[in-house]
């Protein structure tokens, strides 16, 4: 019998060839089933944060397509330092533990973290893309572009019982927000507080959304109350791209 850390990877990746795009509700019949049973996230590895800056724009229309592939990998290398300088979570972790505090209170499960713990249900929330950008028409204002997927998994069945993607971009919302656009130094100063801030509300609008669209929980229903201490930073120096 095969262990539970090796089933999950297993299931994970069989399931994985299913195309992630298409919508799946949980269904009203499996809603009633779920009372009682234990909860795990599943834990992935954090991508690379992107983050976009004017001066890269300028590499790839000097040099064409060589300068384009330069110009991710320095976005993808500054990302990645203001990931590690600030120490910024995956915001799949967060929206995995606020989904599941969701439907411990609604459906009664009983969440148990994420780790190995053997449990007939998975809770994989994923990080597909983020990225830190400047606005095509104002250089001076970044947002936050995030995009995750999430999936209920029975483990014990092998098979998928809910899934959904979320996607938060300030560029192209419907209702557009001046307050979602920020310069660099208010992303950055004070610890990333401006940063950190955006990743809040990000994950504050995928679990909205979520928890609507996947798991059919009434939008009106109060999330529990989250309370993120800022971590300090590794070091107190900006890190400009220049």
């Amino acid at each position: 019998m095969i262990g539970f850390r090796r089933r999950m990877t297993l299931l994970v990746l069989t399931t994985n060839r299913a195309a992630c795009s298409r919508s799946l509700p949980l269904a009203h019949t499996a809603r009633t089933a779920l009372a009682g049973k234990r909860l795990v996230g599943v834990r992935h590895a954090m991508p690379s944060l992107i983050f976009t800056r004017p001066g890269t724009g300028a590499i790839t229309g000097l040099f064409g397509v060589l300068g384009a592939l330069a110009a991710q990998e320095l976005e993808v290398q500054h990302g990645n330092q203001i990931v590690y300088v600030y120490d910024l979570p995956d915001p799949a972790s967060e929206i995995a533990q606020a989904l599941a505090w969701r439907l411990e209170t609604a459906l009664g499960v009983e969440y148990t973290g994420i780790g190995e713990t053997p449990a007939q249900l998975a809770l994989d929330v994923e990080t597909l893309y983020w990225q830190v950008a400047y606005r095509p028409h104002d250089w001076d204002r970044y947002a936050m572009i995030y995009h995750a997927r999430v999936r209920l998994i029975d483990t014990l069945r092998l098979r998928v019982l809910a899934q959904a993607l979320c996607s938060s971009d300030p560029f192209f919302s419907v209702r557009p927000s001046a307050a979602r656009l920020h310069t660099y130094d208010e992303l950055l100063t004070n610890n990333a507080s401006g940063l950190r801030r955006e990743l809040d509300l990000t994950v504050d609008d995928c679990v909205d959304e979520l928890a609507s669209r996947c798991f059919l929980l009434d939008p009106a229903e109060p999330a529990p109350h989250r309370t993120v201490t800022p971590a300090p930073a590794r070091v107190t120096i900006d890190i400009p791209l220049r």
